[in-house]
C-alpha cells in the first residue's frame, strides 16, 4: 500500500524506498516513545501529572543551566498538558513537515538525494 501511494505521488526507484523508510521510521519512533513513556508511568504507579510534580525541583534546579529550556516550560506549562494531545499533536506536526519536505522534494527541479 505504501509503494503504490509513494509512487502515486511522484517517487521512482530507491527514492520511493527512502521515503518509506522515512516515514515508518517516524512513525515507529513517535509510537516506542509514547510507549515506553507509558510503560514507566504504569511502572512507577503514577500519574502524568504525579510524576510532573516530583520532576519538577530537578527542573527548577537545573533552570539556571538551562535558562531558555526553563523559559519556554514555563510560558508553555508544559507539565499540565495532557501528555496525549501533546503526542498526537507532536506526531501530526511531525507527520506534517516529513511530507511538506517530501513534497517540495518532489517538486525541486534538481532530485539530489544527498544532503
Amino acid at each position: 500500500r505504501t509503494t503504490a501511494l509513494l509512487t502515486a505521488a511522484g517517487f521512482t526507484g530507491l527514492e520511493m524506498a527512502h521515503a518509506s523508510s522515512l516515514l515508518n521510521g517516524f512513525a515507529i519512533g513517535s509510537a516506542t516513545t509514547q510507549s515506553a513513556a507509558m510503560a514507566a508511568l504504569k511502572r512507577s504507579g503514577t500519574t502524568f501529572t504525579e510524576m510532573a510534580e516530583r520532576i519538577e525541583p530537578y527542573l527548577n534546579n537545573m533552570a539556571s543551566e538551562h535558562p531558555h529550556y526553563d523559559k519556554w516550560r514555563r510560558q508553555n506549562n508544559v507539565l499540565a498538558a495532557d501528555p496525549h494531545e501533546i503526542w498526537d499533536n507532536g506526531f501530526a506536526f511531525g507527520l506534517n513537515r516529513l511530507l511538506d519536505g517530501l513534497d517540495a522534494w518532489l517538486k525541486a527541479p534538481t532530485k539530489d538525494p544527498t544532503p
